[in-house]
């Protein structure tokens, strides 16, 4: 069953992020905090200013930067900062769209709602469906994930 939790995630943005950082430090000729330099030169918040900087280098493609910008990371960090504009990083399950019929089995079994001699009685499909109407759900990497917040 395919499970993400944002705890995971978001310690893979911030690691992401730490390199980016570095890359741009790395750009303005080794100075570090370059990325607030510009933030506050813009007036924004450090994490907005972090996203409009990848959008303005990945337009312009900066040469120094496109062995990063061109690899699976820019993509994940894209991805990633986007995924938590609309989701919390708290401790949030991301359940998998093909998953959620056996997750809402497990979570019947774990709550203790259907006897084991009924189990094959009951329309799981319909019990998902549901389910789901108790979670919200977004898009993250070309799959779609419901969750529910806590």
């Amino acid at each position: 069953m395919k499970i993400l939790n944002t705890k995971d995630l978001f310690k893979r943005e911030n690691e992401l992020q730490k390199e980016f950082k570095s890359y741009l430090d790395n750009y303005y000729e080794g100075k570090e905090g370059a990325l607030k330099a510009i933030s506050d030169w813009f007036g924004l918040e450090e994490e907005d200013g972090l996203k409009y900087v990848l959008d303005e280098f990945k337009n312009k493609g900066a040469a120094d930067f496109r062995d990063f910008l061109n690899s699976d990371e820019s993509e994940e960090l894209f991805a990633l900062i986007d995924l938590f504009e609309e989701v919390s990083w708290e401790n949030i399950d991301l359940i998998s769209e093909n998953d959620f019929e056996e997750f809402a089995r497990d979570y019947a079994a774990d709550l203790g709602l259907v006897d084991e001699s009924m189990e094959n009685y009951v329309r799981w499909a319909d019990f998902a469906a549901d389910l789901k109407g108790d979670y919200s759900k977004v898009e993250f990497q070309g799959t779609t994930y419901f969750y529910r917040e806590p």
